[in-house]
């Protein structure tokens, strides 16, 4: 079982600015109020990595199961229901940030994604042909070059065919590609 935790410097910084009288005292709150807030769920890994039965499932601080596709809200907030608060700090009241689960962390290959038609939709490798998907290198880059992942509460439907682009679903939560420096962790949840 792995706690998720990220490091809220780098956005607290960053809402600061230069403003250094009050920096360490603000970040030393900022830093608490967000450890507070991280620790509202976790993910237990069943099964072996690179196997058919390696599973990532999610649970709430207090031991409950929760599905990574129907209980984390679309829209992160700082009141969240489920017990699964926001992890950025909100640079104005409109502003709206999204919770994204990262099911391909950046410089991976293994192509993991939500089991959308399993109990508890865990994160899981997918089959094509009763094989493991992987997505090749591309040179200079090892596997995916962002981290990449699906909105919560959100789905493709097939049987819509988008007018401009006319593609249709593929019966999964919404893909997302965070494009940023970070390199994430299969199952967290973070606000690109």
């Amino acid at each position: 079982m792995r706690l998720l935790l990220r490091s809220p410097l780098w956005y607290t910084s960053a809402f600061l600015g230069s403003h250094t009288a009050f920096k360490s005292e603000l970040v030393t709150q900022a830093t608490t109020s967000y450890l507070l807030k991280t620790m509202h769920y976790q993910t237990e890994e069943r099964g072996r990595p690179n196997s058919c039965d390696y599973r990532i499932y999610f649970k709430t601080s207090d031991g409950k199961y929760i599905s990574p596709f129907h209980d984390i809200p679309l829209i992160a907030d700082g009141d969240q229901e489920n017990n699964v608060p926001s992890k950025k700090l909100k640079k104005n009241d409109n502003e709206v940030l999204y919770n994204m689960v990262v099911e391909v962390p950046r410089w991976s290959n293994a192509k993991m994604e939500i089991a959308t038609k399993e109990p508890l939709n865990p994160i899981k490798q997918d089959v094509k042909k009763g094989k493991l998907r992987y997505v090749a290198n591309v040179f200079p880059h090892k596997g995916y070059i962002w981290n990449y992942g699906a909105l919560p509460q959100t789905w493709e439907d097939p049987n819509h065919t988008d007018k401009d682009t006319k593609c249709c679903g593929d019966n999964d939560p919404i893909d997302v590609c965070e494009i940023g420096t970070l390199v994430c962790s299969p199952g967290q949840v973070i606000q690109p």
